[in-house]
């Protein structure tokens, strides 16, 4: 399904990659002498990245902002090997332990905390923000007002923000350049990053210490990627002094007023068996994991937030547990009668609608039916004022318990031994009801949950803690993952425990969830070139296993190096091994990759290797060659009468390759004024096809969203749509034979 972002994405690619002479003149002009990196401290511990915006209100706009150059530096350490000068850069920000950032009124401090999470305070002229890594207080220095939470989502994102820079990848455009060094001998960086969730693109000129590889100032130009439109400046500087630890003490000063308790009621109802008894101590959970209560001895819940943060999201699925009783569970679901529907544009049936939040997504199209399939009774919501587009509330919320679905299966390892403590997980769930489609991200976890997540190491912690559910596996390799709504057609499972490669499988209801480990041992290492003898760098590099019986093994991908080479590792020994190479399509960083940038990109066929295992052997080297496309197509289109057609459109593609894009970029052209148009360096597949006038909609209905395909080439196929009919043809291909005359009539 795409977005109405995706229809961006080009625009924010050009907005990044326009010259900025002025901003560069302007910060070069404004600075006067700057002071000198200090305290380049040792430590493994990460930078908070660049949070103070002085001109800006929102606390997540002053994030998402404070995003980029730090994604800057995230992707640096991918793409450029650790080569050259920004490299220093990136090493020395990964061993800072504290930072210290002033951009005007505001300053922000970070150190590493508890649980891998990390110590923030960020003074912001008239309101100051700490967090332990555990709490946050929150000080509104007008009101003397002050409230405690626990570190929620702004606390979330920072601490990913902070996590990346130890070497999590990015999906975020980026691009470094050296501008040379400035009077005083400091290093001088252009860095332009683009934020695609929250549609921004930012230009940053970086001071960086030649001695310490540490930035010390910045000036950052931020802006609409789809306007244009500035929407910051911000300029700010950097020490990396030890910070105390008293600074992140969460304390009330004197004078101020405690509203952490001064709640407003959001959600309220009673939980009943299935006799209509009201059940006590019932733990009452969300799709929202921050909403949650227990019901009191009358079977009745209130469901409270502070009142600055009663803000429901709907849809919300809402359930109840008992305490040891996985097999029951009672569940409603959530809406916003006022919902503002958006168009669904992932199939041909436009009629359907989304009604979505970030846990819930329902694909709208009968809502009878839907309004059916809800166990009464949902509540009525609670409007505060008429003209409200959004419930403050829901009230008279009738959960009532029914069978759950349990999840039960065994973990062992391919002798069939059992595999203790594996973490298994459920993924994304999805309902079907009539026509109608739920996809469910997150339940809510259950008290047991919570006790688990506090007991696993922190890896393993932040991938499962927005699972629908998870558990360890005893003794004898068996889990139980229970308390789900009975109505679920498919989910995903997964598994995971040391030494072993992790993996899963799509399941459904009624049938084995049983899952083998193999041991993660081996270790391939390869060279790809094509038979021109020329490396093919920056490719994707990946295992698949040719076999009906595996299941999905999880394993990183990575990157051929400038001379072709790669290395797996953690690669597990099964029967049916291939090594893929993602040769068919242009990484989405090849141009801003200074391992790649400046490359022209060929495409080749999908490339794929055989590994043949040999008793205890645990490395293999391969070599893959791959056949450089050396095709030529000349086409000519004409209509039944045999007149030339011009403006058709014309592209390539083989039923080799549905679900791919590799076709849509280079291998498309439109026909001339003569009917002809002439595609090279197509390459060698069986069946070899042409699409003649538009994309296959059965398979490519989101061709309007690709940037690959110029808007000129996109007004072709809009057009084409309204005269002709989609005409599939095959080239039969020759041994050695590269120029092929293809005739076609529409």
């Amino acid at each position: 399904m795409k977005t109405p972002e995706h229809n961006d994405l080009k625009r924010m690619y050009e907005a990044f990659t326009q010259d900025h002479d002025r901003l560069r003149q302007d910060a070069m002009a404004s600075w006067g002498p700057v002071p000198q990196a200090r305290g380049a401290h040792r430590w493994r511990g990460g930078v908070r990245e660049l949070i103070g915006v002085t001109i800006m209100r929102s606390r997540i706009t002053k994030l998402a902002t404070a995003a980029l150059v730090m994604t800057a530096i995230v992707l640096g350490i991918r793409a450029i090997n650790g080569t050259t000068a920004w490299a220093d850069v990136v090493r020395a920000l990964g061993d800072v332990n504290d930072i210290h950032i002033v951009s005007g009124e505001s300053e922000v401090w970070l150190k590493p905390g508890k649980k891998s999470r990390y110590e923030v305070r960020d003074e912001d002229g008239g309101y100051t923000f700490v967090d332990d890594g555990t709490r946050e207080l929150r000080l509104w220095h007008r009101d003397k007002t002050a409230q405690f939470r626990e570190s929620g989502p702004e606390t979330d994102r920072q601490c990913d923000l902070l996590r990346a820079l130890r070497g999590e990848d990015t999906h975020y455009f980026t691009k470094v350049e050296a501008l040379g060094r400035t009077d005083d001998g400091l290093k001088v960086y252009e860095v332009r990053t683009s934020l695609p969730e929250e549609r921004i693109t930012a230009i940053e000129i970086v001071l960086v210490d030649p001695d310490s590889d540490l930035p010390v100032r910045t000036t950052r130009q931020v802006m609409n990627s789809k306007t244009g439109q500035v929407r910051a400046r911000i300029e700010e500087t950097y020490d990396y002094d030890p910070i105390p630890s008293e600074l992140f003490e969460l304390i009330v000063p004197p004078g101020y007023t405690d509203i952490t308790y001064l709640q407003t009621e959001v959600l309220s109802g009673r939980v009943v068996d299935e006799y209509g008894k009201p059940v006590t101590g019932a733990q009452v959970l969300t799709s929202d994991g921050h909403v949650r209560a227990r019901t009191n001895g009358r079977g009745l819940f209130f469901i409270r937030q502070p009142a600055s943060q009663a803000i429901i999201r709907f849809p919300m699925l809402v359930r109840a547990v008992r305490p040891n009783d996985p097999h029951h569970v009672a569940w409603t679901l959530l809406r916003n009668p006022r919902h503002e529907r958006q168009r669904y544009s992932h199939s041909d049936d436009d009629k359907r609608q989304l009604e979505q939040s970030s846990d819930v997504v329902i694909v709208l199209a009968d809502g009878k039916t839907l309004r059916r399939f809800i166990p009464p009774d949902p509540g009525t919501p609670v409007f505060a004022n008429p003209n409200d587009s959004h419930p403050s509330g829901v009230r008279d919320i009738v959960l009532k318990m029914q069978p759950a679905n349990v999840v039960t299966g065994r973990i062992t390892d391919r002798e069939g031994r059992p595999v203790a403590d594996a973490l298994v997980s459920l993924g994304l769930m999805e309902i079907a009801v009539g026509e109608n489609e739920i996809y469910v991200h997150r339940l809510g976890r259950t008290e047991e949950e919570e006790n688990l997540l506090s007991l696993l190491n922190p890896e393993d912690a932040e991938e499962v803690r927005n699972r629908l559910a998870f558990a360890l596996t005893d003794e004898n390799g068996r889990y139980t993952l229970g308390h789900l709504p009975a109505v679920w057609h498919r989910t995903y499972l997964d598994a995971k425990a040391d030494g072993y490669v992790n993996v899963g499988k799509t399941i459904f209801q009624d049938e084995g969830n049983d899952l083998r480990l193999t041991a993660a041992d081996l270790t391939i290492r390869g060279t790809v070139v094509d038979d021109h003898g020329a490396p093919l760098v920056g490719r994707e590099v990946e295992i698949d296993v040719d076999s009906d019986e595996e299941d999905d093994f999880e394993i990183e991908e990575v990157f051929t190096d400038a001379e072709g080479r790669f290395e797996l590792t953690g690669v597990p020994a099964v029967e049916g091994l291939k090594v893929q190479i993602a040769a068919d399509e242009k990484p989405y960083d090849w141009g801003e990759n200074e391992l790649t940038h400046g490359r022209p990109f060929i495409y080749y066929l999908m490339l794929e290797q055989p590994v043949t295992l040999e008793p205890n052997k645990k490395e293999y080297s391969i070599t893959i060659v791959a056949s450089r496309p050396d095709i030529t197509l000349d086409i000519q289109v004409k209509d039944t009468e045999g007149r030339p057609l011009a403006d058709v459109p014309v592209g390539v593609c083989s039923p080799r390759f549905y679900g791919r894009k590799w076709y849509i970029s280079e291998l498309v052209g439109k026909t001339d004024s003569q009917g002809r148009c002439r595609i090279t360096k197509v390459p060698r597949i069986d069946p070899l096809q042409l699409w003649v006038g538009t994309p296959d909609p059965r398979e490519f209905d989101d061709w309007e969203f690709m940037p690959e395909l110029s808007e000129e080439l996109k007004a072709a196929i809009r057009k084409c749509q309204s005269k002709h009919d989609l005409k599939v043809v095959t080239v039969q291909l020759e041994d050695g034979k590269k120029d092929y005359e293809v005739s076609i009539k529409m």
